[in-house]
């Protein structure tokens, strides 16, 4: 193996065995390497009105998210819950990635200590209660640890998630593993997993935005092309609370409470919009205008009888 492939499978390692790494500071004390002097950091807030409108990256191709006997384990990391694949056949291309097919090792978590915040990227200023993030790694270059050491070796789907009333039935079965991995270092396996892409179902995977970046951990490598969706998957207060009891150590002394790092300066990058955001918007609004003069005319006319 050639020294810079050993050095990131070092990295990448060290992140799995819980490196001594933690939030308190949303990793602004990150100061090794490229945390501190990269350019291409990631998160990012994704300023919408900015973003430069791309239709032609297309739709995403997914291979066997369909497939619920592809989930290997979920496990508590010390930083974050994590669900492995079971092996290599999850697949992700199209959506303008370059040199997919992209095959799917893992998806993590990232939340906060309150229903208002925990997501890492931001839109325009706005963070989310949580956010997930599905980890492919390119294909032709064979393994994780190679992608991570090679420019666009990696293709992450980032998703934000929403406050919504009532449970989202789907997440249950991670969120019912909670307890099993409460504590660094345990791992299960999901009872009754849904298929993967169940999770996103309602979300349109047309509208997202993509830039250049990198990993949101130590080493903070800037190999990453990112797929930031702008719709939200619905999520209850009491699923979110759930999430909150995951320790960073193997006593169940200290809630991780928080994993999210802070954004990052955009530099000199370019972030594409796969729609236009002010004419997207235009049918929702007609849509909730129509609403509600439908209710009015009810409303009208019950008076009338």
């Amino acid at each position: 193996m050639e020294l810079p492939n050993l050095f990131f499978l070092l990295i990448l390692i060290t992140q799995a065995r819980g490196a001594s790494y933690n939030y308190d500071s949303n990793g602004d004390d990150w100061t090794t390497g490229v945390c501190s002097t990269g350019t291409k950091q990631s998160p990012i807030n994704i300023v919408l009105s900015s973003a430069s409108v791309d239709t032609s990256l297309g739709e995403f191709v997914l291979t066997n998210y369909d497939d619920d006997s592809k989930y290997g384990v979920i496990k508590n990391n010390g930083h974050t819950i994590q669900v492995d694949m079971a092996d290599d056949t999850v697949t992700l291309n199209g959506g303008g990635l370059d040199g997919g097919p992209f095959i799917l090792a893992q998806f993590h978590f990232h939340w906060g200590t309150s229903d208002s915040t925990g997501s890492e990227h931001t839109v325009d200023g706005n963070r989310s209660p949580l956010e997930i993030h599905f980890v492919h790694y390119k294909q032709s270059l064979g393994d994780l640890s190679t992608a991570a050491g090679t420019a666009d070796g990696l293709a992450v789907l980032g998703f934000f998630f929403e406050v919504y009333p009532s449970d989202n039935a789907y997440l249950d079965p991670f969120l019912d593993a909670i307890s099993s991995v409460a504590k660094k270092d345990q791992n299960a396996t999901l009872s009754s997993p849904p298929v993967i892409d169940a999770i996103f179902q309602n979300v349109n995977t047309s509208l997202f935005v993509r830039y250049s970046g990198g990993l949101t951990t130590p080493g903070c490598n800037e190999v990453v092309q990112w797929t930031v969706f702008t719709e939200k998957i619905r999520i209850s207060s009491v699923q979110l609370a759930k999430i909150r009891l995951s320790y960073q150590d193997t006593s169940g002394a200290t809630a991780i409470g928080k994993n999210y790092r802070s954004t990052q300066s955009i530099n000199s990058r370019t972030v594409k919009i796969s729609y236009d955001p002010s004419i997207s918007a235009a049918p929702i609004l007609t849509l909730n205008m129509l609403f509600l003069l439908l209710s009015a005319i009810v409303g009208f006319l019950y008076c009338q009888i």
